[in-house]
């Protein structure tokens, strides 16, 4: 699980001033980092997965993944991602402890230089514990925030204690196959990692599938198991220029399968889901 490693510092440009206001709480998270099922409200079918990574520097802040899942790990036309900068908005004394039970969660997008930030600082999403504060079969429910924001999920999600056995990963080199695409199709090859800037970086080849246009991107971690997907020119000076980034990649595993799910931030159901290949 993405919780147990330790060389992740998450460093969010933009989003620092929100983390300053966030410590004024103190207070820490009432939401264990883990990875949690729930449903949507009034549907029996159709579960909704969150995982969080506590976010160093910023006591009781959060990222959450909420992704939904219905036939298979996604079923094509019915799969969401969204990535979320989970702030405290209130703290209690629970077992002697400043604790958060409520949390506003503001989707995060790519900004031009290429860091996580939120393009609308008005949340979308409201989260209150309702019970079993602080533990991990910790209760709780997601609704709409009202603010007008309507990028990612919408609806009231309910998560009653039980975990999900999907984790948020931090992504290995390989092969890797788009679940939907033809043969010969939809393959991401993710080549070698760089440490030296602090965060890990790769090159990679796509060849493409009717989802996405291939070429060479360059993979960069900017959050725990969140990484940017940059496209990379070839100019006649032979010099690389990056462009703006189109998708997230969010690296997830299940029974010791790893998957790379390539995330429009701007559209959480524009999703590429790709499985990885024997190496």
């Amino acid at each position: 699980m993405l919780k147990k490693r330790k060389i992740m510092t998450v460093l969010f440009g933009t989003l620092l001033p929100m983390i300053a206001l966030a410590q004024n709480f103190a207070a820490v998270s009432g939401i264990p980092e883990g990875s949690y099922k729930g449903k949507f409200r009034g549907q029996d079918h159709g579960k909704v997965h969150m995982m969080t990574q506590d976010i160093k520097g910023c006591r009781g802040c959060f990222i959450a993944i909420l992704f939904k899942r219905h036939v298979g790990l996604f079923a094509s036309g019915e799969e969401q991602v969204q990535a979320y900068k989970a702030l405290p908005q209130n703290d209690f004394l629970v077992n002697g402890m400043k604790t958060a039970t409520q949390y506003t969660l503001t989707p995060i997008g790519v900004d031009t230089d290429g860091e996580l930030t939120t393009p609308n600082d008005d949340p979308s999403l409201v989260l209150n514990i309702t019970q079993k504060i602080g533990t991990q079969d910790v209760e709780f429910t997601v609704t709409n925030a009202q603010s007008g924001n309507n990028v990612g999920f919408q609806s009231t999600m309910i998560f009653k204690g039980s975990e999900s056995p999907f984790d948020l990963e931090e992504g290995k080199p390989g092969r890797y196959k788009e679940a939907w695409a033809a043969k010969e199709d939809g393959t991401i090859s993710i080549i070698g990692q760089n440490f030296e800037d602090g965060s890990r970086s790769a090159n990679v080849t796509w060849n493409g599938s009717k989802h996405q246009e291939g070429g060479t991107f360059y993979l960069k971690e900017k959050a725990p198991g969140i990484f940017t997907f940059t496209a990379v020119s070839y100019l006649a000076t032979g010099t690389q220029a990056q462009a703006m980034p189109q998708k997230i990649v969010i690296f997830v595993k299940r029974d010791r399968r790893e998957h790379a799910l390539l995330v429009n931030p701007k559209d959480g159901s524009d999703v590429s889901e790709l499985k990885i290949m024997h190496r």
